[in-house]
């Protein structure tokens, strides 16, 4: 069996960087997805004190 040189087991393919985090951006916006949202933010407003930014329903009605 034939065995690797050194510089062959230190050699290893390089992977390309990624940033995470795109440039220009530098906040984290969180959000959720759930159904039954409207009676969620009522929840989250009794239970926590939340305030209510904006409100997009589809034409629908959803949330």
């Amino acid at each position: 069996m034939a065995k690797k040189s050194k510089q062959a087991k230190k050699s290893k393919p390089k992977k390309a960087k990624i940033d995470p985090v795109p440039k220009g951006f530098r906040t984290v916006t969180p959000y959720l997805s759930i159904n039954g949202a409207a009676a969620a933010i009522d929840w989250y407003k009794k239970a926590f004190g939340a305030k209510e930014i904006v409100r997009e329903p589809t034409p629908d009605g959803k949330l």
